[in-house]
């Protein structure tokens, strides 16, 4: 009887030793003591994974993370993971590794994506990828939020809460009115872009004279120059103009006057022919300055002339 326990207590101890030889097995060949390559990937920041991490083609596991060091490149200190991949499994030199979150415990895994761009050839053993990304997750959200969170008083957040619903009625008439003004920007906004449209046509065209006011300096310097002595000129002949058109208007009364009476039209003709000549001759004595004028002014009035034609369109609201 005593036997038979021994036997039945060894037979236990066999089965449990026999187990636990397998499972050291298993971990033997997931530490890449055969039937594994290894593969390279760099990445800027490795925050939250860890050796022995899963890496997946698809979903699928084909391998494990076997170890994470220091890795310098172009003068900028990065992290290099060593993956083994088990033997068979399709891996491209176009393949991006991506850092992705496995659990809410914070725990990641390596994903193997196809880009489909560039050299899609097989990678060798010993390839490193040079494609990497580390993916948002949103335990990283979660833990930036957690000083936040600490950080608020649970009297002021039921403060805001009551004050919530008054908040939202003031703010409803305010919207109402936001609505309708920009209704009313929507209607005017057609003439406004018209006037827009015209002050840029009127910019162009005030340009244009301006231009061809600069080209005609020489001429509007000489109008400027002459303009006091043309004008003085014009106020010295202006009484006497005055003068004679004041006896010939009185001299046309009188004809009117007595424009039934022959033999007194008679009479007055030649004092009208007299002081119309009078007239006459003060117009030709002023007749040569007014040339002389003419002729320095006329290239200056034939440029503006041609300006002026093409003219500027204002458009008024």
């Amino acid at each position: 009887m005593e036997e038979r326990k021994n036997l039945f207590y060894l037979g236990i101890i066999f089965i449990v030793f026999v187990v636990s030889l397998f499972y050291l097995i298993s971990k033997i060949g997931k530490w890449g003591f055969g039937g594994y390559k290894t593969y390279y990937a760099v990445f800027e920041n490795t925050k939250g994974l860890a050796e022995k991490a899963e890496v997946r083609l698809a979903g699928v596991k084909v391998g494990f993370v076997d170890k994470i060091d220091f890795y310098f490149s172009d003068s900028k200190i990065c992290a290099k993971v060593v993956m083994k991949l088990r033997d068979g499994v399709p891996v491209r030199k176009d393949f991006e590794a991506q850092i992705r979150l496995k659990s809410l415990l914070g725990e990641k895994f390596v994903e193997l994506v196809p880009t489909g761009t560039g050299d899609i050839s097989p990678a060798q053993d010993g390839f490193t990828i040079t494609k990497t990304k580390v993916v948002f997750e949103p335990d990283e959200l979660i833990m930036s939020l957690e000083p936040f969170m600490k950080s608020l008083n649970p009297e002021l957040i039921s403060q805001l809460a009551d004050l919530a619903p008054k908040l939202v009625k003031d703010i409803e008439p305010l919207i109402k009115n936001s609505s309708e003004a920009l209704e009313k920007i929507n209607q005017v906004f057609p003439d406004l872009l018209a006037l827009s449209s015209d002050i840029k046509v009127i910019v162009k065209e005030t340009r244009q004279l301006v231009s061809i006011l600069s080209q005609n300096q020489d001429s509007l310097e000489n109008l400027i120059r002459v303009g006091p002595a043309l004008v003085e000129n014009i106020n010295s002949v202006f009484p006497s103009v005055v003068t004679l058109t004041r006896s010939i208007n009185h001299t046309l009364d009188q004809l009117r006057f007595y424009q039934d009476n022959i033999t007194k039209v008679v009479e007055m003709t030649p004092t009208l022919v007299s002081e119309t000549l009078k007239l006459i001759s003060v117009l030709n004595s002023v007749l040569p300055e007014f040339q002389s004028v003419a002729t320095l002014v006329a290239p200056t009035l034939m440029r503006l002339n041609e300006t002026l034609e093409k003219g500027v369109k204002v458009r008024i609201f």
